[in-house]
C-alpha cells in the first residue's frame, strides 16, 4: 500500500494598498503571484474533477498486474450540491411594492433570458463548487442598436481570472485582471479598475502597456469584474475528503490487481516429477488430466482479505459522505418511506452547505443586478437600486405533497393563498396559479359556483326536500 499525502495549496488572495500605483511592473507581480499560487491550486482541484489521481498504477513489476480504478467522487460531491438549488432557475421579485423598481425588475428578468442565466449561473455555481470561487466578466452590448444598452455576462475560468482586494478589514475588490497565454507564454491581459479597462501584452514575464486600447467602465462605481464564493474560507466541496477518496482509489484499484492476479494464478503437479514437457501440453490441448496414484495437481492460490476489504471500502465511502456532508443518494437506505422530517435530518448537513454556497451567491448576484443598475441610472437618468428585487432559490429537495396540502388546509384560516400555495414542489409562481384560477372561473363562472350555494338553490326551488324535510318527517314522528 502507497502513503497518501495530499496536499492542496490554500487559497491565498492577492492584498495591495489602494494608494498603490499601477504600473506594468506591479501588474507583473501580482500576475506571478497568482499564477504560483492560486492558479497552481485551482489546477491541482481540475485534475481531480475531471478524474485524476496520485495513483498512477495498482502494481510494480512487469509479472504483476497495473490496473488503475477511479471513481471520480469530486465530479459527483461537485454536481451533487449544483444541482441541489441550481435544478430550477433563480427567480426574480421586488421585495417591497416600489412602481419606480419595476423596469428595473423587468430588465432583470429580461436579461436572465437574454443571458442564458440558467446555464450561466448553474456554470458559475459549479466552479465555485469545485475551485472554492468563481467569476465573472460583464460588458454593455449595443447588439440592438445604438438606442440600447444591455448588459451582457460571461463565466470565466479562475485559472486565469483574479481580482485585487484591497488591505482592509473587508478585503474589497479594487481591479480585475483575466488574461490568455498560448504554449509559449505569449498573449494578452485585460486590467480593469472602477474607470476604466486596459490591454497589456504578454510575452513570457514581460507586460508591455497596449496604448491604443483604453476603454471607459460603462458601469458607473461598479466593477466589471465580480467574484462568487463557495464559502468563507473559498474550499472546495470535496476539497475536505481528498484523502478519504485516494484511499478508496487505492482499496479498488488493489482489489482489482488482486483479482486479476489470481487469475493468472500458477498451476501446480505435486509428484510429477517424471512428467516431460510433451506430457504437460498433451493435458492441456485435451483439457484433462490424468493423473497416477499418488500425485496431486492444483492452483496455487493467494488470499485475498475479501471481507474484509469490502467492509473498509464501505467504511471509507461513508467517511467520504458523511464528511463532505452530502448524502449517498443511491444509497437503499436514503429514502425508503422516510417522512418529510425524517427526509429533513438526512439532508441537514447537505442543506447547511448549500444554504451557505446560496447565501455568497446571492450576494453575488446583487452585484451583477448592480451593474443592471448602475448602466440603466446613465442611459436613462433615472436612479435604479439593486436592494429592492428579491432573489429566490429553489431547493431540489424530496417533497411530500400531500403532507403539504394537509398542512395548507390546516393553515388557510390564517396565511395569504400564495404563501401556502408557494410551499408546493409543483408550484414556481404562486401568484401567478391563483391570477390563472380566477381567470378559470371568470371564464366558466357556472362551473364552479359554490355547492352549498347549490343546496340553496335546490332549496328554495323545491320546499319540503332536503333539510325541511328531514325537519319535517322528524316532527311527525313527535307526533305520533
Amino acid at each position: 500500500m502507497r502513503s497518501i499525502n495530499v496536499k492542496i495549496k490554500q487559497f491565498k488572495p492577492i492584498i495591495t494598498s489602494a494608494d498603490t500605483m499601477v504600473t506594468p511592473k506591479v501588474i507583473e507581480d501580482w500576475l506571478k503571484e497568482h499564477e504560483a499560487g492560486n492558479a497552481e491550486r485551482f489546477k491541482q482541484l481540475k485534475e481531480y474533477l475531471d478524474g485524476g489521481s496520485i495513483i498512477d498504477s495498482g502494481t510494480t513489476g512487469s509479472s504483476q498486474s497495473d490496473s488503475v480504478v477511479i471513481i471520480n467522487y469530486p465530479e459527483l460531491l461537485t454536481n451533487t450540491q449544483t444541482s441541489f438549488y441550481m435544478s430550477s432557475p433563480v427567480a426574480y421579485s421586488l421585495s417591497e411594492k416600489k412602481a419606480a423598481q419595476n423596469k428595473l425588475l423587468e430588465m432583470v428578468q429580461r436579461l436572465a433570458v437574454l443571458n442564458e442565466d440558467d446555464i450561466v449561473n448553474e456554470d458559475i455555481a459549479t466552479y465555485a463548487a469545485a475551485y472554492g470561487t468563481a467569476f465573472e466578466l460583464s460588458w454593455a452590448s449595443n447588439e440592438f442598436g445604438d438606442s440600447e444598452v444591455v448588459h451582457r455576462y460571461v463565466p470565466l475560468d479562475p485559472q486565469t481570472a483574479f481580482l485585487v482586494y484591497d488591505d482592509t478589514v473587508e478585503q474589497k475588490p479594487l481591479y480585475g485582471i483575466r488574461y490568455t497565454r498560448n504554449d509559449k507564454g505569449n498573449g494578452e491581459l485585460f486590467f480593469c479598475d472602477y474607470e476604466k479597462e486596459e490591454r497589456y501584452v504578454l510575452k513570457k514575464q514581460k507586460i508591455t502597456l497596449d496604448e491604443t486600447y483604453t476603454r471607459p467602465n460603462p458601469f458607473k462605481g461598479k466593477l466589471r469584474m465580480r467574484e462568487c464564493k463557495n464559502n468563507t474560507r473559498r474550499r472546495s466541496v470535496f476539497e475536505p475528503v481528498l484523502s478519504p477518496i485516494e484511499a478508496n482509489n487505492q482499496m479498488q484499484t488493489t482489489t482489482l490487481n488482486n483479482f486479476e492476479y489470481l487469475a493468472d494464478a500458477l498451476f501446480y503437479i505435486e509428484g510429477g516429477q517424471g512428467m516431460t514437457q510433451e506430457d504437460l501440453e498433451q493435458m492441456m490441448e485435451a483439457r484433462a488430466l490424468q493423473l497416477p496414484d499418488g500425485m496431486k495437481a492444483g492452483f496455487i492460490e493467494k488470499g485475498d482479505g475479501g471481507s474484509a476489504s469490502e467492509e473498509f471500502k464501505k467504511r471509507l465511502d461513508m467517511y467520504i459522505h458523511k464528511v463532505s456532508m452530502v448524502p449517498d443518494t443511491s444509497d437503499e437506505n436514503f429514502a425508503g418511506n422516510s417522512s418529510g422530517v425524517a427526509m429533513g435530518y438526512k439532508l441537514i448537513g447537505l442543506k447547511s452547505i448549500v444554504s451557505r454556497a446560496a447565501r455568497h451567491f446571492e450576494v453575488f448576484l446583487r452585484e451583477r443586478i448592480a451593474c443592471t443598475a448602475a448602466l440603466m441610472n446613465i442611459t436613462e437618468k433615472t436612479l435604479y437600486d439593486e436592494n429592492y428585487i428579491k432573489v429566490d432559490f429553489t431547493f431540489n429537495i424530496p417533497a411530500n405533497d400531500i403532507e403539504t396540502a394537509n398542512l395548507i388546509n390546516a393553515l388557510e384560516p390564517y396565511l395569504p393563498l400564495d404563501t401556502l400555495l408557494s410551499l408546493l414542489s409543483f408550484v414556481d409562481d404562486a401568484q401567478a396559479e391563483i391570477d390563472a384560477k380566477q381567470e378559470e372561473e371568470e371564464d366558466s363562472p357556472d362551473e364552479y359556483v359554490d355547492q352549498n350555494q347549490d343546496q340553496k338553490v335546490l332549496a328554495a326551488e323545491n320546499p319540503g326536500t332536503g333539510a325541511d324535510k328531514q325537519q319535517e318527517s322528524s316532527g311527525n314522528k313527535q307526533k305520533e
